[in-house]
């Protein structure tokens, strides 16, 4: 049997994912819709914006330090494929970051109810994807060439 929202008990620690399997919850912000509580939801968001640009604000401070201190460019092998692939994640984490703050105002305006809640679950397979794509990266930059 295809799993459906009306399946699931409110109170789940599981919610369907597209392909109508269950999925554990990684986010706290997605309760915040099934029980239409924006308050929740809107709180989620902020701290998901605050550690985007916490995110952002230490990319900054590491390519402040391998720039001026260790005089790393984009010219040399190290530097151009670090900057690079570090600089588009941090592109992406740039758009959800602004992605994120573009659904503040509809979160406060409750244009979100359990059943209109795709804006909200498209964001939330974005930063999703954001993370996995960090682990991997982070994994091959910082771990494996310690």
């Amino acid at each position: 049997p295809t799993l459906s929202r009306s399946t699931i008990p409110a109170d789940s620690p599981a919610t369907p994912c597209s392909t109508g399997m269950p999925m554990p919850m990684h986010s706290n912000s997605f309760d915040g819709i099934t029980v239409v509580n924006s308050s929740v939801l809107r709180k989620w968001m902020i701290a998901t914006i605050l550690g985007g640009v916490a995110f952002l604000a230490g990319q900054a401070v590491e390519y402040t330090n391998l720039i001026a201190v260790e005089g790393h460019t984009l010219a040399e092998p190290f530097g151009g494929s670090f900057f690079i692939l570090t600089g588009l994640h941090g592109l992406h984490v740039f758009v959800g970051v602004l992605w994120c703050l573009l659904l503040l105002p509809r979160i406060k305006a409750h244009a979100f109810s359990a059943k209109n809640y795709t804006s909200i679950e498209m964001f939330g397979l974005y930063w999703h994807f954001v993370d996995v794509v960090w682990i991997l990266i982070f994994t091959v930059i910082y771990l494996l060439n310690g």
